[in-house]
């Protein structure tokens, strides 16, 4: 099994969910500057915008490209939380 994306496939986008991303603070506990989406997984390597987190400049570059390092040393699971604020998303959306 692999977990890279079909080069065929279209990566599935969403402007509404990056909105929604953007309303939310940094998701590091305690930061409360403004935070910007971040992929977890880069959009060249065809990252789903569902897959973004909300993190502030400042932590962005903290974890740029060292996903796993950040998450130890931070004592933070980003996918987790991805996943959580997807639930929220679609909670909010009422969708079934």
């Amino acid at each position: 099994m692999t977990f890279f994306p079909d080069p065929k496939e279209k990566r599935l986008e969403s402007e509404e969910y990056l909105d929604f991303i953007r309303t939310l603070p940094c998701v590091i506990i305690g930061c409360r500057r403004e935070a910007t989406p971040h992929h977890l997984r880069t959009v060249g390597a065809g990252a789903s915008d569902y897959e973004a987190i909300p993190i502030c400049v400042f932590h962005h570059r903290e974890c740029q490209g060292r996903n796993r390092s950040f998450e130890e040393t931070r004592g933070i699971n980003l996918w987790r939380e991805a996943t959580w604020f997807l639930v929220r998303f679609i909670r909010e959306k009422g969708w079934k």
